[in-house]
């Protein structure tokens, strides 16, 4: 008899302890994302901003490219109880992008598209010259310091808790190449309070857009096909 009470014991704390861990296991749901503004960008790089990893959310580590429209997981970083909220990062070229559209998804969202309109140079975001994991590294062959950049701020119903927990998936459809970084801030105090690496960036490039001798070749392929079967046809009718 003591013997199935420990048993019973033991399963109902084995038991216990797995909920408790899937509990842990859920993470902050995203609530709403919007596109931000030159100043908006630079209030949240005001006085008492943070930077450097440990990260608050990353991309998988890399850096890595993916082709435009591709889905990215994004996930909590060790530093996720510090940020409710989630700065993405595009960078670029505004020049190339002319008049261009750039479409951002997250997870069940209402998507957000950019132009050239939404990007700024860094000056204008107030990011510092130098900030910290990210400095001059490249990623997609984009230096953070030297590109134009448009944000989106990504919210939450709490912190982004725990570590490498999915937080939902990122997909960029781009006709320019961009490297997109990841920043935590607070609602509470409006500031960044942390960044990802260049290991936790991701890069997009664009799906090359067929040449005009690439479609000729196959509209003339097309055309002498026409031309084939009608000959065929013709050829069956004064049989």
């Amino acid at each position: 008899m003591r013997n199935k009470l420990l048993q019973c014991y033991s399963a109902s704390i084995a038991l216990a302890g797995l909920m408790l861990g899937t509990t842990a296991a859920f993470a902050a749901t995203p609530t709403g994302i919007t596109v931000q503004t030159a100043a908006e960008v630079a209030t949240l790089n005001g006085s008492g901003a943070n930077y450097g990893p440990p990260s608050n959310a990353t991309f998988p580590d890399g850096p890595l490219t993916v082709a435009s429209g591709t889905s990215v997981t994004l996930s909590a970083g060790p530093a996720g109880g510090d940020a409710d909220t989630i700065l993405l990062v595009l960078s670029g070229s505004k020049a190339s992008l002319g008049a261009g559209t750039i479409g951002l998804t997250f997870d069940g969202l209402t998507p957000v598209s950019f132009t050239a309109s939404n990007f700024f140079s860094t000056a204008a975001g107030g990011f510092p010259a130098s900030i910290m994991g990210i400095a001059n590294g490249a990623v997609n062959g984009i230096s953070f310091p030297g590109a134009d950049h448009a944000a989106a701020d990504i919210t939450f119903n709490g912190p982004l808790t725990p570590t490498g927990v999915a937080l939902g998936d990122v997909t960029i459809t781009s006709p320019i190449p961009l490297r997109v970084d990841v920043f935590g801030d607070n609602s509470s105090t409006g500031r960044i309070v942390g960044n990802a690496p260049n290991s936790g960036a991701e890069g997009v490039a664009p799906i090359p857009e067929p040449s005009p001798m690439a479609l000729f070749g196959v509209g003339a392929i097309g055309l002498m096909g026409v031309m084939v079967m009608r000959h065929r046809r013709h050829h069956c009718t004064s049989a």
